[in-house]
């Protein structure tokens, strides 16, 4: 048993460096590119069954088994954040680097390491004829683009089981966050730039009320942990 282990993580981490290799920013053309490598490396396997969706967001991969008992569904993510500035970067970010046992480059915590671990599960499920199902998505860092057609694709699948491969520091947690999206709006009075008290500026009003935002009482749930509060975006007109 330690022997598959061992040769299942080795597995994983090729997988997780050929994955990290892949550019995928959220909402370009890389990452179409990056999906349809994927989806032929899957279609590849022995014993697998790949149905992509209609608008190519979302995949879900099956092993052909018996699955009358039910099945367990690994969810997975394949694009990422923008690099940034490269100058910030002490590698590649999109050329995986192992430094002092830990796996360096664009993706490998979130999530390309957990999306390469499942694929490496599923990989051994069609082998042995097991049941395993695997949803791969796109643009989940810009919206969760690529989940309403994955939840389409789960159609008559018996699911018994869901796993998110999110970064957990290697702890299984049950449930995860929801998240509620704001938009909130200050109106002003347009006035000449050279007489801004004939105005009133719009920004500024969004200035005074951001304090009092970050003051809210925030709630805790013993499972989930404490809520949080972001303010992601201020854009003038």
């Amino acid at each position: 048993m330690s022997a598959n282990i061992e040769m299942m993580s080795k597995q994983a981490v090729a997988w997780t460096e050929d994955l990290i290799a892949m550019p995928s920013v959220s909402g370009t053309t890389q990452e179409d590119s990056a999906f349809q490598e994927v989806i032929r490396r899957i279609r590849a396997i022995p014993g697998a069954t790949i149905k992509v969706a209609a608008d190519e967001k979302s995949a879900l991969c099956v092993s052909n088994a018996d699955m009358s008992n039910g099945v367990v569904a690994f969810v997975g993510h394949l694009d990422t954040v923008p690099t940034m500035s490269l100058e910030a970067w002490e590698t590649g970010p999109f050329s995986p680097d192992v430094r002092q046992g830990r796996l360096y480059g664009r993706g490998s915590s979130d999530m390309k390491s957990g999306l390469a671990a499942a694929l490496v599960v599923f990989e051994r499920a069609c082998k042995e004829s097991k049941p395993c199902a695997v949803v791969i998505t796109k643009d989940e860092e810009i919206g969760c683009l690529g989940a309403p057609s994955a939840v389409k694709l789960f159609e008559g699948l018996p699911i018994v089981g869901m796993v998110i491969m999110e970064s957990t520091d290697n702890i299984i947690r049950f449930g995860h966050r929801g998240a509620l999206w704001i938009t909130a709006t200050s109106c002003g009075k347009a006035a000449h730039g050279s007489r801004p008290e004939l105005g009133v500026n719009a920004i500024l009003r969004m200035a005074h009320a951001i304090p009092h935002i970050e003051r809210m009482p925030l709630l805790m749930d013993e499972r989930l942990g404490k809520e949080s509060c972001n303010i992601g975006t201020i854009r003038g007109a």
